[in-house]
């Protein structure tokens, strides 16, 4: 599929990429015909046709913006998934997850839930060429990504703005 965003040809196609497990990791290419790449990893519940995602491939695609996530993958599980959370998890090897209106939204296995809080987004973050760009645009008024987070990726990416 192509589209048209100030003036720039996109190209569109999937990418698969089977993981160590043997699962296929499927993204989306926007080919611009520009060398530069951005690598756009959504967060925990969302997924690469989110509007989020598909809004800042048009912006970052007219070069207007990036945007960041967690650093620390581990904070703010307690506050969504409940205090009791790890005895629940381990209890059942599960966590079914509910909306606020108390509907199921999606079932959390207790091996992503400690696979995600063994990332240490920090260490991976030296792992950073130096001659890699990376811009940092975060917005004081985020509710789910504390504002910390930004200036903590800054201490740790060397060619960073």
């Amino acid at each position: 599929m192509a589209a048209q965003s100030s003036s720039v040809i996109v190209e569109e196609q999937t990418v698969i990429v089977k993981n160590k497990y043997g699962e296929n990791l499927v993204g989306i290419l926007h080919e611009t015909g520009s060398t530069k790449v951005v690598i756009l990893c959504h967060g925990f519940r969302s997924h690469k046709v989110s509007g989020i995602n598909t809004n800042l491939a048009e912006a970052l695609t007219r070069q207007e913006l990036v945007y960041s996530g967690l650093i620390f993958l581990g904070q703010g599980i307690a506050e969504r998934l409940g205090k009791d959370y790890m005895e629940r998890i381990e209890k059942d090897g599960f966590i079914d997850v509910k909306g606020k209106d108390g509907n199921f939204q999606y079932r959390l296995m207790k091996e992503s839930l400690m696979e995600r809080r063994a990332i240490d987004m920090g260490a991976l973050c030296l792992s950073i060429g130096k001659d890699c760009r990376v811009l940092i645009v975060h917005g004081y008024a985020d509710k789910i990504v504390p504002v910390a987070d930004a200036h903590e990726f800054a201490k740790v990416i060397a060619n960073h703005k």
